[in-house]
């Protein structure tokens, strides 16, 4: 094997350094996007936004006879709401800027490997490069 790698030059180094991040790369995103993780199993009864399970505390505090509830429970339950927005918006507004970047930047990478990809072909036909 190492006599084969000898064999090929030094252009053989740059292939195999990509070769590994590539696989990398592909263990990588095997890894992440398992179902399991990305949607687990009973996830939205775990999440209930929390905003949900505020606001349920904040009517159930209520109780059946009007706005005759405790207040403190009423704070309580507003608390709970408010945190859980504000939580789900810093996880939220983070995550949604860097996916729209990575998004860009495949996109951008895609269009630049389908004019490398068209260019090598005219080449091989023997046409004029674009």
């Amino acid at each position: 094997m190492l006599h084969l790698l000898q064999s090929a030059g030094w252009p053989i180094w740059p292939l195999l350094i990509a070769a590994v991040i590539a696989i990398a790369i592909v263990v990588e995103r095997a890894w992440s996007l398992q179902c399991r993780k990305v949607i687990p199993r009973g996830l939205l009864p775990r999440v209930a936004l929390g905003t949900v399970v505020g606001m349920i505390e904040i009517f159930g505090s209520q109780g059946t006879t009007g706005m005759s509830g405790d207040p403190q429970q009423l704070a309580h339950g507003i608390s709970v709401a408010l945190y859980n927005t504000a939580f789900g918006l810093i996880v939220a507004v983070p995550s949604m800027i860097f996916y729209r970047h990575y998004r860009a930047k495949v996109d951008a990478l895609a269009m630049e490997m389908a004019l490398q990809a068209r260019g090598l072909i005219d080449l091989i036909h023997g046409e004029e490069q674009t």
